[in-house]
């Protein structure tokens, strides 16, 4: 017999998810419901690498990001599925996110302005995460909020002058210490929760997964 069980969006406003609505999960007697494809491997991968994630099969994407990346320029895991959340997504007008950052830097004239800046890193599963040397062990990588930007130049002048707009759009961006592992490389940029500073603005809008 099918039963048919559903929790509610708490959960995932638990981990900082806006869901609307409710998520189902089905089970036939004690067998839970799978996604049947690449999504059941990549979500064993969360609790395997105790990252503090629980995902479902329904916040996976193989879908756009944005309107200034496809999914394969984002999408730097090991899967054809990732995760995206809607600062990535929200157009320009939301007053935050990626297209507004995008927008400002094409619209800039300063360090690294002007253009479209191509993507080291973008989403990563667990697994290839915890493979690249100093990777953070919950890494916003992992989140889907998170982007690693070509810094062009390989100056801190063009790191402060994208941080500034990225700031701007709601965003945190990493330092360029030791700590670190963009330094100059390249600038990492997130929607992720971070301690609010003078430089460091809250982020606007919610971070939720994107609903494909």
């Amino acid at each position: 017999m099918w039963t048919r069980t559903t929790r509610t969006a708490q959960v995932a406003e638990s981990q900082g998810i806006s869901v609307s609505g409710t998520v189902s999960s089905f089970s036939f007697g004690r067998a839970p419901y799978t996604c049947g494809d690449q999504r059941d491997a990549l979500i064993a991968e969360y609790a395997t690498y105790n990252v503090q994630l629980v995902p479902t099969c329904y916040d996976f994407t193989q879908g756009p990001v944005g309107l200034f990346y496809e999914f394969y320029n984002y999408n730097t895991g090991d899967y054809s599925w990732a995760l995206v959340r809607y600062p990535l997504t929200v157009p320009t007008s939301s007053g935050y996110g990626l297209n507004m950052l995008c927008t400002s830097i094409l619209n800039n004239t300063g360090p690294g302005g002007g253009v479209v800046h191509n993507l080291l890193s973008g989403y990563q599963n667990p697994a290839h995460n915890a493979s690249i040397p100093g990777s953070a062990p919950n890494s916003r990588h992992m989140f889907g909020d998170a982007l690693d930007m070509v810094n062009i130049s390989n100056t801190q002048a063009e790191h402060d002058n994208i941080q500034l707009l990225a700031n701007a759009a709601g965003a945190w961006v990493e330092p360029t210490t030791k700590r670190f592992a963009c330094r100059l490389r390249c600038i990492h940029v997130d929607w992720g929760p971070h301690p609010v500073t003078a430089t460091t603005p809250a982020t606007r809008g919610k971070p939720g997964l994107y609903a494909p």
